[in-house]
């Protein structure tokens, strides 16, 4: 290869290294699911508690009392689809527990669950008090799987708790970043210079 095409060759190359990229800024999305945390207790197979429909385990038919019940809602976040990289994945739950509910487990389909222990803080929880916990997503799941899940859903992602505990605030948020891309003027520019060289290839070959 002659000088002319290794440094035609390099010349372009730097450019795709150093060519600056479009910053684009980071979006937030999010749904929150509001209940009372001392709800109507009855004898019945369903209960809603605001956003909040409460349902009970094979044992138990009293619901409203925060044992041995499940708990399911939906984060609509009003988007079908997001593209880009998740960079933040936060859950805030206020919840009031009730007996054993250190078995007691947050889950949303098509990501998986997170046991009670393992996002409860250090030392002795208050019960029957309500308290506000917050879950990292990133900390159990990769982005990766957060997206699928999304996009999957259409932006509805069901959430559930069970089962110890009266579920009465919940708030999902999720920060993406779009991907990057060439400031147009700066492609226009790389194209251009790229056309230039060609005619001295050209004229350099025959």
């Amino acid at each position: 290869m002659n000088n002319l095409n290794k440094l035609s060759l390099t010349t372009v190359f730097f450019l795709f290294v150093l060519i600056p990229s479009q910053a684009l800024a980071a979006t937030l999305i999010s749904d929150e699911v509001v209940g009372s945390s001392k709800p109507e207790v009855k004898n019945t197979t369903s209960l809603q508690n605001g956003g909040f429909t409460i349902t009970p385990n094979p044992y138990n038919s009293v619901l409203g009392n925060g044992t041995d019940e499940f708990t399911n809602w939906n984060f609509d976040f009003g988007v079908s689809a997001i593209k880009g990289t998740v960079t933040k994945a936060l859950v805030d739950l206020d919840l009031t527990p009730f007996s054993l509910y250190e078995t007691d487990k947050f889950s949303i389909s098509g990501i998986g669950s997170v046991a009670f222990n393992d996002f409860s803080p250090l030392g002795p929880v208050k019960s029957p008090n309500k308290q506000s916990f917050q879950i990292d997503l990133l900390n159990f799941f990769s982005a990766g799987t957060i997206l699928t899940a999304f996009n999957d859903s259409q932006g509805s992602l069901q959430a559930g708790y069970d089962d110890d505990a009266i579920v009465s605030f919940a708030k999902m948020t999720l920060e993406v970043q779009p991907t990057s891309v060439p400031e147009p003027a700066t492609t226009l520019g790389l194209l251009a210079l790229i056309g230039l060289g060609s005619p001295l290839l050209k004229k350099r070959k025959s």
